[in-house]
């Protein structure tokens, strides 16, 4: 049996979500299930796919990174069994710069517990 299972919802020849069901009801229980794919799914599709508990990773330049981090945490990989160029790629995709640095921001709503709480949750991202 798998411990993991990591598939694409684009397929040449079969409906992902097809595919998804049939595999769900082979694997086991305790088998964690990865969709990585590029595609943009439908509302339906990603309710459907909550329900069955599976993480979705969007196919990007740097998914490659987030799709290890994702199967040591699953995984229970213990770090020190990782070389070191590839804790150095999830350690580089973590120190990203944020995109609010060096930026004004206006916040305006009608509602003063919303300009509160945005202006709180702002102010914050200033202090790290």
């Amino acid at each position: 049996m798998f411990d993991c299972i990591i598939l694409d919802f684009v397929l040449p020849d079969a409906n992902g979500l097809d595919l998804i069901n049939r595999v769900n009801l082979l694997k086991q229980q305790q088998t964690t299930m990865i969709l990585h794919s590029a595609r943009d799914f439908t509302q339906d599709e990603l309710i459907q796919l909550k329900r069955l508990n599976h993480k979705i990773i969007t196919k990007t330049p740097d998914s490659h990174v987030h799709l290890l981090e994702e199967i040591l945490v699953l995984m229970h990989i213990n770090k020190k069994y990782i070389s070191e160029s590839k804790l150095k790629m999830i350690d580089n995709i973590r120190v990203t710069t944020d995109a609010l640095d060096s930026k004004k921001v206006l916040v305006v709503d009608d509602d003063v517990r919303n300009l509160f709480a945005l202006t709180a949750v702002l102010n914050g991202r200033t202090l790290k």
